[in-house]
């Protein structure tokens, strides 16, 4: 009985078989027409946030996203995260005296929290938001940069407060209680670049944007293709003091990831002879110089890049290459310098399809 009604459809669908084939080509031409006929513009926005400057392409076929709705988020991250704004969630945090600090009305301090959290994890403890006492105290921070009559001495008391392993935090379904060192500061600002840039990212997705590029200060994640069907094209600046910053030294291509460099060629400053460098080692509370000229990080997180490439500045040029080796999630790419010869790299295996020759 089965097979005689298999029979049966199986000689009716053949009869027809013609004629569907014959609609499954209009409709692909139709769709093939309506695809073509599609125009998508290609929008650019440039301004600044966070401290320095931020570049937004994307490609839309319908309305355009207003360059005011990318800034208002931008500003209400600001508006939490960052130390230089009084009233930022971050800023009362620091200022507060108090063994525990509740977090309330938040959208975004929570996520950084637990970014800074896992990355110090992840790097053993090579990258530490809490080093903001220390990143002050050198002359990068928030607070006055005078770095005459620095009393070297103060930095062993410092390191009192400073580990973040001296914070933890708990939440639970109402409240999110950090528990802090009386005198320790957080700063997020090696991630918080990142965390804008995987926000205009996400924005994006839902809005349906297949094709974009979104860079802040450096730091950028790109999603699809462009117009022309070729990938994003990114230049890893020369790692060098008198280099412009049009100056590249590797050419990388990306898709669907993210990337960020972090270097001690350009924040840093002079005196008595002696160069000091942002990279503060959380070891020693001291700022860290070493062969190491630069680190370049892909991932699928802006921020998880932004803040490993740090911490690889910070871990030198042996322990980085480890890290990256063991760890799958992240590609890298290191250039460096040895007994001042000439520049040479290392990256991962996963890093060698990215690159374009120059």
């Amino acid at each position: 009985m089965h097979t005689i009604v298999l029979e049966r459809i199986y000689n009716k669908r053949k009869k027809s078989s013609g004629l569907l084939f014959f609609m499954i080509l209009i409709l692909l031409s139709s769709c093939k027409t309506e695809e073509q006929n599609i125009v998508l513009t290609t929008v650019h926005y440039q301004g600044r946030t966070m401290g320095t400057t931020y570049s937004i392409k994307y490609e839309v076929a319908g309305e355009k996203i207003a360059k005011s709705d990318l800034d208002s988020i931008l500003m209400a991250l600001n508006d939490e995260v960052s130390t230089y704004i009084p009233s930022s969630i971050i800023s009362i945090l620091n200022e507060s005296e108090q063994a525990e600090f509740k977090v309330t009305n938040d959208l975004y301090f929570k996520d950084n929290y637990n970014i800074v959290a896992d990355l110090y994890k992840i790097t053993d403890g090579y990258f530490d938001a809490s080093l903001a006492p220390l990143v002050n105290f050198w002359g990068f921070g928030y607070t006055d940069k005078d770095m005459e009559n620095k009393d070297r001495a103060q930095v062993p008391k410092m390191m009192a407060y400073v580990g973040f392993e001296k914070w933890s935090a708990v939440n639970d379904a109402k409240d999110f209680v950090i528990s802090k060192p009386i005198k320790g500061k957080l700063d997020f600002s090696a991630s918080a670049k990142g965390y804008g840039v995987d926000l205009l990212a996400e924005y994006f997705e839902g809005k349906g944007v297949s094709s974009y590029y979104v860079e802040i200060g450096g730091e950028l994640r790109v999603k699809g293709v462009k117009h022309d069907g070729r990938k994003w094209t990114v230049g890893v600046n020369k790692p060098e003091e008198e280099s412009g910053l049009t100056e590249v030294s590797k050419i990388v291509e990306l898709k669907d990831e993210s990337m960020a460099t972090s270097g001690n060629y350009r924040n840093f400053y002079k005196k008595d002879g002696v160069t000091y460098s942002h990279i503060i080692n959380p070891f020693t509370g001291f700022p860290e110089r070493s062969t190491l000229l630069s680190a370049t990080i892909v991932h699928a997180s802006c921020a998880y890049a932004d803040g490993l490439a740090t911490a690889c500045m910070v871990m030198g040029k042996e322990k980085c290459m480890k890290l990256l080796s063991e760890n799958e999630e992240f590609e890298g790419l290191l250039l460096f310098s040895e007994d001042n010869e000439m520049i040479q790299s290392w990256h991962t295996d996963g890093f060698d399809s990215k690159l374009v020759e120059l």
